[in-house]
């Protein structure tokens, strides 16, 4: 199985990398904390970690092993001299069966039009980089025809679910990632605040 992964980003401290080689699929979003220093230091810590681990092959299939991974993460971050504290949303899909692991805020769901499914609700709001952090896998859970979509909470904290799930079901995930970040414009055309989003389903069969 391959994928259609499109992505796009508003704001500076979020930082995202999607890994898709054969039937595997990793997504990770990262968004660094505003307004305490080295956000964007932890977010890019995230990133770096979780592809070397997936270009090594050694990135978990689990969601127990996520959770390990994340929480080793926890304490790098923390040790780290210029880190300051980011969320995670770590998701594998692996032959059409997704797993995955979060911390903090960042969000991720299941869409098709009639329905939108939080992977990610009973996730604890403590940051990596806090030393607190208590990571919440989720899955296994069958892909299927469903779209998966990965935001910050700069999407999530101020856009409907049901806007969310009408945006995220356009035909093209490209258009539909760029839809969903325009929906989080406010009134007067700005931003409240970063907002990154990542659209992936499996793509059809040739």
């Amino acid at each position: 199985m391959t994928h259609a992964v499109r992505q796009a980003v508003h704001g500076g401290d979020d930082a995202v990398w999607v890994g898709d080689v054969g039937d595997l699929l990793a997504v990770v979003l990262a968004d660094g904390a505003g307004g305490i220093s080295g956000g964007r230091v932890a977010a890019d810590l995230v990133i770096s970690r979780i592809r070397e681990l997936t270009e090594r092959g050694d990135l978990p299939r689990t969601p127990q092993g996520l959770e390990t991974v994340l929480a080793g993460l926890d304490g790098e971050i923390l040790a780290h001299p210029r880190a300051g504290e980011t969320t995670a949303v770590l998701v594998v899909v692996e032959a059409g069966v997704l797993v995955g692991a979060s911390v903090g805020d960042s969000a991720a769901w299941l869409i098709e039009p009639d329905a939108l499914a939080e992977l990610t609700g009973g996730q604890h709001r403590k940051r990596l980089g806090s030393g607190r952090v208590r990571p919440v896998g989720f899955g296994p859970v069958a892909l299927g025809g469903r779209r998966l979509v990965v935001a910050s909470d700069g999407l999530h904290g101020f856009v409907s679910p049901e806007r969310i799930r009408a945006e995220a079901c356009q035909p093209d995930t490209g258009e539909a990632a760029g839809a969903l970040v325009e929906s989080a414009r406010s009134s007067n055309g700005a931003f409240h605040d970063d907002v990154t989003v990542i659209v992936a389903a499996a793509a059809p069969a040739r």
